[in-house]
């Protein structure tokens, strides 16, 4: 299928094209539909730049070729005898640490070669075009869900302070049936770890009970009084709830008390009574999280959807959106990583931002970071001091803003199309343990 990349790349530029002149006539897009908005453009308003609420969706296991191959002006490639497939294909690549290295040598499955059809990720297209794109963003590990996900709120999985060497590398092992969530497993449970001071690639060893003490984000905005929400879809039963698996915030009961549950119905309440934390973190569950296997294509639908709300909202003025997937996921990406540990950093994950205060609208950052970038916003945007792990190690995602405190021209809303009603998510009730995903 080598000629289907000029078909794509021409058949977005001609969408986009379409959207632009009709935005020039006067014409405007709606908040459903499936095709390419209006562009987005700068208000004639000026105003104070100003972000006090941050939303961080994380989504899963997917690579930026996977899924932006031949967008304009993005750093991507098509694979090497790929083919076009369904965000429903049946299919999920292998994505531990041992193939993270057979990988990064070239040795992938042949279903890895594979590029997700743009017509059932359209509204990620869409983001993308209307408001940022970063197109350089490492996974800031090498493993699973689990350790990917305590990155994303901690910069590490298991130093436990700056002198630690050890890092959990793999998703944990429990009795079926038991809880999987971190400090809350079976007892019985545990997980391999890497020894980050032995030279890559390294080996897996040293089991440990998957619940180790450090500081996150949630930490510094404890001590700053600062607000935050951790949205789940289920009744904590899953490891993609990262709070979870930290000693401290579990034992205390931190985590347990900033859960909003299921995340959908919460969220969505949250964003229309207008108590929405400064920092929330959204879990998508299995049928709205990209993860292969999926049956559904409604997960960038439900993307499009929340920027929709927070768009239609007060919040609109001085909120940033944070999408990125939690780890690769077993597909290819052209960009071969940069080693720093025996543990970091891995392939690229796609990260989209929606915010007012972007560049312009469309912004692509070629700026080479890894995940924990959002983290050192997160530490920027609310004068916070850094975690001191790989979120020192990497910028704040300044390029791709206005400078905050300036006065500017904010970008307006665009709505994104999506093809449904915002209540075909925000009713969804709270997802069955039987449901949750151990990958």
């Amino acid at each position: 299928m080598l000629d289907a990349a000029p078909i794509r790349v021409a058949k977005f530029a001609m969408v986009l094209s379409a959207a632009v002149l009709v935005s020039a006539c006067g014409g405007g897009g709606g908040s459903s539909g499936s095709g390419v908005g209006p562009s987005t453009a700068p208000s004639q308003q000026q105003l104070t730049a100003a972000v006090h609420h941050v939303i961080v969706i994380i989504q899963e296991n997917r690579t930026v070729d996977n899924l932006f191959a031949g967008f304009p002006g993005a750093d991507t490639q098509f694979p090497p005898n790929y083919q076009i497939v369904p965000l429903t294909l049946h299919a999920d690549p292998r994505h531990d640490y041992d193939n993270f290295v057979a990988q990064y040598h070239g040795q992938y499955p042949e279903v890895s070669y594979s590029v997700v059809r743009e017509s059932d990720i359209d509204p990620y297209w869409q983001i993308a075009s209307h408001y940022g794109f970063a197109d350089e963003v490492l996974q800031s590990s090498q493993g699973q869900s689990f350790p990917a996900h305590q990155y994303l709120i901690a910069g590490q999985a298991g130093r436990d302070g700056p002198g630690g060497t050890f890092t959990i590398a793999q998703n944990p092992f429990s009795p079926p049936n038991t809880p999987i969530g971190g400090c809350n497993q079976d007892p019985t449970s545990w997980a391999n770890q890497i020894n980050l001071s032995t030279p890559w690639p390294g080996i897996q060893q040293s089991p440990i009970y998957p619940c180790l003490d450090y500081k996150t984000i949630f930490d510094l905005l404890d001590t700053a009084g600062l607000s935050w929400k951790y949205y789940t879809y289920g009744d904590n039963n899953n490891f993609f709830t990262a709070p979870l698996g930290v000693q401290h915030l579990y034992q205390s009961g931190e985590a347990e008390s900033h859960l909003a549950i299921p995340t959908e119905s919460k969220l969505c309440a949250d964003i229309a009574n207008q108590t929405l934390p400064a920092v929330s973190y959204v879990i998508s569950r299995p049928l709205l999280d990209d993860h292969p296997l999926t049956t559904s294509l409604d997960g960038p639908k439900w993307v499009g959807a929340v920027a929709n709300l927070v768009g239609q909202s007060p919040y609109w003025k001085d909120t940033t959106i944070l999408v990125t997937w939690d780890d690769w996921g077993g597909w290819y990406d052209h960009v071969r990583p940069r080693i720093i540990s025996s543990f970091e950093y891995g392939f690229r994950v796609p990260l989209l931002v929606i915010s007012p205060w972007l560049k312009r609208p469309g912004v692509i950052s070629h700026v080479a970071r890894d995940q924990t970038a959002i983290l050192h916003y997160i530490e920027s945007v609310f004068h916070l001091p850094s975690l001191g792990m790989l979120d020192a190690k990497t910028d704040d995602l300044r390029d791709m803003f206005v400078p905050l405190g300036t006065t500017q021209h904010p970008l307006n809303y665009t709505p994104v199309g999506v093809g449904v009603d915002p209540s075909h998510f925000c009713s969804l009730p709270a997802a069955s343990a039987k449901t949750i995903d151990r990958e």
